[in-house]
């Protein structure tokens, strides 16, 4: 009796384990209930699609465009940037949104004029980097940490990871471009996300007490 409770547990932990997939970026987390194992992949730091703004892959492909051809239109950015012959590809994945398809920019710095290429291309990188989306979108809106998402593999990135930390002073007007073309856009939902932590949800709103009514 005591062997197959000492069995049970064991299969209830190896049933329960979380491993990551470095290809996916996420975990895998078997669940198993009434003798049945599903299986479900999340992302640390990324919430459900139904709690986030989504857009698609043509979405993204030009709001890339647009921001990289103002961040790149300001001389001082495109001379530094074409001094340190960077060649960076960026790949994004939301398998809630867009199942299996993962658009990828890659940004040549080796050109006289930078070049920016959307979807698979010959170009080969320098450094890789591999995120989710929304990942990506909390970056350029100042809510990520990039060194802290690596280490906390929120970001995977292949390469020489000093080269790329050495541009981001020399990017830093891009964090108030990237708003400017959401707005231009007409992405508000997406401009407003993610929300600040001290503001409440509609959600936390509808379950906060009435005020009590004075007493007479």
């Amino acid at each position: 009796m005591e062997e197959n409770k000492q069995n049970c547990q064991v299969n209830n932990q190896e049933n329960n384990q979380i491993t990551q997939t470095e290809k996916e970026g996420g975990f895998i987390k078997k669940i198993t209930t009434a003798g049945k194992s599903v299986v479900k992949r999340f992302f640390p730091g990324v919430p459900p699609a139904s709690e986030r703004p989504s857009i698609t892959i043509e979405k993204m492909y030009e709001i890339g465009n647009r921001f990289a051809e103002k961040l790149f239109s300001i001389p001082e950015i495109a001379e530094k940037l074409k001094a340190s012959k960077m060649i960076l590809k960026m790949e994004y994945y939301d398998p809630e949104n867009w199942e299996d398809n993962e658009p990828q920019i890659t940004i040549d710095c080796t050109q006289d004029v930078i070049k920016v290429h959307t979807g698979p291309c010959d170009v080969k990188p320098i450094v890789t980097m591999r995120m989710h989306a929304d990942t990506a979108h909390k970056f350029w809106m100042q809510k990520v940490n990039l060194m802290v998402a690596i280490t906390k593999k929120e970001i995977q990135a292949i390469g020489p990871i000093p080269q790329v930390m050495k541009l981001l002073p020399i990017i830093k007007p891009g964090f108030e471009l990237y708003k400017e073309t959401l707005s231009e856009l007409k992405l508000f939902e997406l401009l407003a996300y993610p929300p600040e932590k001290n503001e409440k949800t509609s959600e936390e709103k509808s379950e906060s007490p009435l005020p009590s009514s004075p007493s007479t």
